[in-house]
């Protein structure tokens, strides 16, 4: 055996070892290559062995048109291999997994950003998706993942559209580790751009069978109005549409032919109150409100919590109220300028 296979050999298994033991991918998914220098030969994982069960005994050996050399079946990510180096030669080693952030990003995204510093140091480029049909990237299909390649000069990886990341570098040691690095970066942004949602109980004075009582207590007085008008005693004014479009009643139906289950499902979105959160509101629309955290309950030099370490409160959460004139933005400014001093 000559030295570049050695080499090679080295770091297949090195390689599959640690993106076995990394956990990125499970079963007998995913693949992986490494180029062997000098001979247009790859050696391949072998097709129904995990990662974890890589050894020299079942090295698959092909060329770069999947023709088998040594070895038994090669994995059917052959193709895209054999092809990536073909064309680019500076590739040494290919890593591809089914990493479920990254999928969960291209069903979802267009590209994973590159949200954290690490990502940004490692990765030229946000890592884009490539929408492929099939489960293995066959010839026709090639010419997408060039494009995308060809394009970004230097690139390190893709993800197949809900297949996986593919990475590739000069040794497969490292395409593990910028596939490790991409999954990680997967997770965070989509946790930064998953919608989010607030639950708030409109009622929190009572229980949910306390209330119950308190809204058949309400029908019973207005029994023979129309469901709109009978509520008026539970919400604000500008809130009642709200609760009227939402409450899956019919507005103008009479209280007295409200069956039991509309009353409980009604009694439910009062204690269960969701909502979508997409953004902000403009300035202008900013209003202060009473109530909120005691403010003996926390330190005021950190503005941390004295009875749960690493919890901070800031600004409007602060049971803290002022004179319209700027006096309130400047308790939210201070008591977050303090609050991101003791977290530093």
């Amino acid at each position: 055996m000559n030295t570049a296979f050695l080499n090679a050999k080295n770091d297949f298994l090195a390689a599959a070892k640690r993106t076995y033991e990394s956990g990125i991918q499970t079963g007998t998914g995913g693949n992986l290559s490494v180029r062997i220098p000098g001979e247009n030969l790859m050696i391949v994982k072998p097709s129904g062995f995990s990662y974890g069960q890589c050894t020299e005994d079942n090295l698959c050996i092909t060329d770069f048109d999947g023709n088998v050399v040594m070895g038994g079946k090669p994995t059917r990510e052959s193709t895209l291999h054999g092809n990536l180096y073909k064309r680019y030669p500076q590739i040494g080693g290919i890593v591809h997994t089914h990493s479920p952030y990254a999928i969960l990003n291209s069903l979802n995204f267009s590209q994973v950003d590159l949200v954290t510093m690490h990502s940004e140091l490692k990765l030229k480029y946000p890592i884009p998706v490539v929408d492929v049909a099939t489960q293995a990237v066959t010839e026709e299909e090639l010419p997408k993942v060039f494009e995308v390649i060809d394009k970004n000069p230097g690139l390190l990886a893709l993800i197949l559209k809900g297949h996986g990341i593919v990475t590739m570098d000069k040794t497969a040691v490292k395409a593990g580790q910028t596939a490790e690095l991409i999954e990680e970066t997967s997770m965070i942004n989509w946790e930064q751009k998953k919608e989010l949602t607030l639950e708030i109980d409109l009622k929190p004075a009572l229980t949910e069978e306390q209330l119950d009582q308190r809204v058949l207590r309400d029908f019973e007085e207005n029994h023979n109005r129309q469901f709109k008008n009978a509520i008026t005693k539970l919400f604000p004014t500008k809130l009642i549409p709200v609760m009227l479009e939402l409450g899956g009643i019919d507005p103008e139906k009479k209280v007295n032919s409200i069956e039991k289950e509309e009353r409980k499902q009604f009694v439910h979105l009062i204690k269960h109150f969701r909502m979508t959160l997409t953004g902000l509101r403009d300035y202008p629309e900013a209003i202060i409100t009473k109530g909120g955290v005691n403010v003996k309950e926390i330190d005021p030099g950190t503005m941390e919590s004295k009875f749960v370490k690493g919890l901070y409160f800031a600004g409007e959460v602060l049971d803290l109220d002022a004179l319209t004139g700027g006096f309130n933005l400047q308790i939210a400014w201070s008591t977050g300028y303090a609050a991101g001093n003791a977290i530093q």
